[in-house]
């Protein structure tokens, strides 16, 4: 399966005091970088979605781009219609994650890419646990890439109702420790919480 990376780091960390969250440090590394090995994706391209410091995520990863000033504003979802215009549309399959999500299972990729061969007719998969949906965790086909302008046009913004309209199918896992999101300064000092 042919398949490219995406972290969502364009965000303005409101939560963390409007810190850059991917640049954040946790156990001494940037969140950024957590992720990175966390995907442990060596023959996809990783990409970085972020709306400033894109020189120093640059010295991480080949490719980092902002949202189009279309879509400026427009939430996670921005990221995702911008990629549409970067050479991550050529691959297959694009990996969306979180940056602030650093623990993500090491067979993230893996059990999503499973699902796709499972169910050829699905062409958008996102993480679940029992206990809740993680939308903002998916694998989506990159035909689908185009439509998310539309629905951002159209008034939208939330992840989860674009990912209904492309009838996105739940992956689950075991563990919501892995999902869980470091979204404030309480989540630093706190993080088995």
């Amino acid at each position: 399966m042919a398949l490219n990376a995406l972290i969502l780091s364009g965000g303005q960390g409101s939560r963390m005091g409007g810190c850059d969250k991917g640049l954040a440090t946790y156990q001494g590394e940037a969140f950024v970088d957590h992720i990175i090995r966390r995907l442990n994706l060596p023959r996809a391209q990783i990409a970085v979605s972020a709306n400033r410091n894109q020189t120093e995520y640059a010295k991480r990863v080949p490719l980092v781009f902002g949202d189009l000033p279309a879509y400026q504003n427009c939430g996670p979802l921005a990221a995702l219609a911008s990629a549409a215009e970067t050479v991550l549309a050529d691959a297959g399959w694009l990996l969306v994650v979180p940056c602030d999500t650093l623990h993500l299972p090491q067979d993230l990729c893996g059990r999503l890419a499973e699902a796709a061969k499972r169910t050829p007719d699905c062409r958008a998969f996102y993480a679940a646990t029992e206990t809740q949906q993680h939308y903002g965790v998916m694998l989506v086909h990159t035909d689908l890439l185009g439509s998310v302008a539309a629905y951002l046009d159209a008034g939208g913004r939330s992840i989860q109702g674009w990912l209904r309209e492309q009838r996105a199918s739940a992956v689950h896992f075991p563990s919501e420790a892995e999902f869980r999101n470091y979204n404030t300064l309480q989540d630093m000092e706190n993080p088995h919480a």
